[in-house]
């Protein structure tokens, strides 16, 4: 049977059973869509109310932790003496509470209830009586009673007779004084916020109210708490407000309620009728349409499918044929402007680009798109089959790891457009320095044709370059190529009318000396490139043993650092400051310590450097500042005052915290005076950024807290710098003290030094001072206070108690004497 009888049997009552079928499912699917959309309607109705109270939840429960960890609420609850609590701090905690009441309105009334249920502490916004001083029969305090957390109930507010949101907040508290600071901590009472659902109810009646439809909302219990209309809305089966269906139908209505473990739950309602006349409105169009395209459409195809469609396919079915036997030398008889034509040309088109693009899918597999360079997969292969070559034949090869120094700021400061055409100039440079002969020679596709001895230039990815010097006779011979890649990629590169300056760090292993895996070969040799960055970049160095050593060693430093403040391995010393005209000691500089129970005793010049590169010094100098508040607070307690407890401040803390936030909290919490404690910074921490930095010591200064520049002298600051940095204390570097007595140099910017501070009304502390002759040297040029061994060593803090009590009771002149 021919094709044009089949389509007469067959495809014209199949198109017409389809048309037929597709009105019915159009009508179907646009019912579904109708009903959907109004479903929509009704869940975003729900869903924005839902979401309204939720915020207001969420933001009642952060504003209440906010609220109870003010410092005012905290000595208010923990006050014992309800007479002091209530003439001392009642009037401060009223105006505290209206403050944030001017603020968050909504917060229509804040209280403080005690544990046994009396309301000490009432601050409301406008009039409303107080019907319920003692609390403890109400369903509030016995929610807030059963829960240890805080807790959001909507209840029915016995003072104004509506309901209200409620967010109570326990509050637990140690007492600094009483307590230990490992006690538990007990329950104070309770902060509660009333907040008004006002706009919650508004939203519901004027925004969320539509025609034929209702929103309302209902207690979990049943109850009703807001409507749209009130008066309108038809009763709810019990059954569904308990339940989880969502959605609920009888005859009359839909409803539609909100989902989730919630303190309301909102209903969405709309009258049936709704539905219904949308859809059969749709179903008379759907059906007059499909209809008249069903009688169209038979007449047309009927007359245009012998014409136009069975002679193309006849002719491509052939083609298709022949190109999936292999034969690729079809050619396209019919050559009309149309799809079959243009479908035609297409098959003789695959065939004449299927070699090409199978070469050229190879060819970018292996190679960097930036560069035109192999690639890491391309290198990858080729160092496994020169490893089994070396290995085979007993031979050497060498492995250069490259890595562009400065790279990085010339890419961020001048655009990635330019970091890629300098990479491309980089590879150039670097493929003439190797044998190009051999390298151009070689096929990547991985065909017989590779030579395995052929240098090989690869990018593995950014400024990271490999080159592998197969066939080796001499490792120094890899030495000579990278010092001439070094020299080649030190020469300007002229960019867009710019000269650039790039350096390249290279690192070198050699097979099978330092090792007969490629994998570790490459490894080391990122190693050595590390090696000569810290060499000062733009040079290479050989793979040894000692930069794995070494590199293992910091990374198990790290590692035991990370856990130094959980495990309580950190411990401070304090190196007494005494002055000079008293002799008597005025404050001590704490020092930290560790002693891991791994790594034993680590001196901080060895630490302290890694714990600034993996930013672990954050967390110490977090550390440090509230062990020494606590400590501070320890020897007040004992009755040592007048000690000035110094405290030094990492650079890149400083950069990137706000250390007076940090150092106020530790102050308050551990009650210590802001003049009694003291924030060393280095000279280089200020230089970095100037402005910011004067604002941060600013910050500080306004606290109460004294500033010591640290290691001043040591080049870094101008006197420009000083006038506008808010210092307060300059600590003359231990190195000029050292050579007071010995280089002219040194006394005359000591004495310079001092002289300038006392004009700038800076006291001066010097430090490292081990001699008494350079003690006295020091107090004739009127240096305020010394620091170092000649009076004592860094002291744990059980010893310095004993060491001020000692010190203080000796005039100056019989300080020599003094032995601990």
């Amino acid at each position: 049977m021919k094709l044009s009888t089949k389509f007469l049997l067959f495809v014209i009552p199949a198109i017409s059973l389809s048309l037929f079928l597709l009105g019915l499912v159009a009508y179907t699917q646009l019912k579904e869509t109708t009903e959907e959309k109004l479903l929509a309607r009704m869940a975003n109705q729900v869903s924005e109310a839902s979401t309204l109270l939720q915020s207001k939840t969420t933001q009642a429960i952060k504003d209440g932790a906010l609220i109870a960890n003010l410092q005012l609420l905290k000595k208010y609850m923990v006050m014992a003496d309800e007479d002091q609590r209530l003439l001392l701090l009642y009037p401060a905690m009223i105006r505290s509470l209206g403050a944030i009441q001017n603020i968050l309105p909504e917060y229509f009334e804040i209280r403080i209830i005690l544990p046994d249920g009396y309301e000490e502490v009432r601050s409301v916004t406008e009039s409303i009586p107080n019907e319920t001083e003692q609390e403890y029969e109400t369903e509030l305090f016995r929610r807030m009673r059963d829960s240890d957390k805080t807790s959001v109930q909507v209840l029915t507010n016995p003072d104004t007779g509506g309901y209200t949101l409620y967010a109570a907040r326990p509050i637990k508290l140690r007492d600094p004084y009483l307590d230990t600071i490992n006690a538990t901590p007990t329950l104070r009472g309770y902060l509660v916020i009333s907040v008004s659902l006002h706009d919650l109810q508004k939203l519901i009646v004027e925004t969320l109210s539509v025609d034929r439809g209702f929103v309302a909302a209902y207690l979990p219990n049943g109850h009703r708490v807001f409507a749209s209309s009130p008066a309108a809305i038809p009763s709810l089966p019990a059954r569904y407000l308990e339940g989880d269906t969502t959605i609920f139908r009888d005859n009359h209505y839909v409803y539609y309620k909100s989902t989730g473990d919630q303190l309301l739950h909102f209903v969405s309602i709309i009258h049936t009728s709704e539905i219904t006349s949308a859809t059969n409105q749709l179903a008379r169009k759907i059906a007059l349409i499909t209809g008249m395209t069903l009688l169209g459409i038979t007449i047309l195809l009927y007359m245009l499918m012998r014409l136009m469609v069975i002679n193309p396919i006849e002719m491509l079915i052939e083609m298709s044929k022949k190109v999936s036997t292999g034969n690729l030398e079809v050619r396209n008889p019919h050559h009309k402007e149309d799809e079959f034509g243009n479908l035609g040309d297409s098959f003789e088109r695959m065939a004449e680009n299927l070699k090409k693009n199978s070469e050229q899918i190879k060819i970018m597999a292996f190679r960097d798109s930036l560069t035109g360079t192999p690639n890491r997969a391309m290198f990858s292969s080729y160092i496994k089959r020169v490893t089994a070559r070396a290995e085979r034949n007993n031979e050497q090869y060498a492995l250069l790891f490259i890595d562009v120094d400065n790279f990085k700021t010339i890419n961020d400061t001048k655009g990635h457009e330019v970091g890629d055409i300098l990479l491309r100039d980089i590879s150039a440079r670097l493929e003439s320095q190797i044998r190009n002969s051999d390298f151009l020679t070689e096929d990547i596709t991985g065909s017989n044709l590779i030579q395995d001895s052929a240098n090989l230039l690869a990018r593995l990815g950014g400024d990271e370059f490999t080159v592998l010097l197969p066939d080796l006779k001499d490792p120094l011979i890899a030495g000579k190529i990278a010092q001439r890649m070094i020299d080649v990629i030190s020469r300007a590169f002229v960019i867009n009318g710019e000269k650039l300056y790039v350096g390249a760090s290279i690192g070198i292993t050699v097979y099978p000396i330092d090792s007969k895996d490629d994998g570790e070969l490459l490894r080391f040799a990122d190693i050595a490139m590390y090696h000569a960055k810290q060499n000062g970049k733009n040079n290479y160095q050989f793979y040894q043993e000692s930069f794995n050593e070494k590199i293992q060693k910091t990374l198990g430093i790290e590692t035991r650092l990370r856990e130094a403040t959980a495990n309580n391995s950190l411990y401070l010393e304090y190196q007494p400051q005494v002055e000079l005209k008293t002799g008597k000691v005025v404050g001590v500089e704490a020092l930290l310590r560790w002693n891991d129970r791994v790594l034993g005793k680590m001196g901080p010049a060895e630490f302290i450097p890694i714990a600034e590169n993996c930013g672990e010094i954050i967390a110490l100098g977090d550390w440090v500042i509230n062990e020494a508040c606590r400590q501070q607070a320890e020897w007040i307690k004992a009755g040592i005052t007048g000690i000035t407890m110094s405290v030094n401040v990492s650079s890149i803390q400083f950069e990137r915290q706000d250390v007076s936030q940090i150092v106020e909290s530790a102050l308050q919490y551990y009650q210590v005076p802001p003049e009694m404690f003291e924030v060393e910074i280095t000279e280089s921490t200020t230089m970095n950024d100037p402005v910011t930095a004067i604002v941060k010591l600013n910050k500080v200064r306004d606290i109460g807290i004294s500033i010591a520049l640290d290691d001043f002298g040591m080049g870094f600051s101008s006197l420009s710098h000083l006038l506008q940095f808010p210092i307060n204390v300059l600590k003359i570097d231990r190195q000029f003290v050292l050579d007071i007595l010995t280089k002219k140099n040194s006394l005359a910017l000591v004495q310079t030094i001092i002289a300038m501070a006392h004009n700038l009304d800076m006291m001066v502390i010097a430090e490292g001072v081990e001699e008494w002759d350079q003690v006295d040297l020091l107090a004739s040029l009127e240096c305020d206070v010394i620091q170092g061994y000649v009076f004592s060593r860094p002291l744990g803090k059980d010893k310095i108690p004993d060491f001020i009590v000692q010190q203080n009771s000796l005039s100056l002149s019989l300080q020599k004497t003094v032995k601990l």
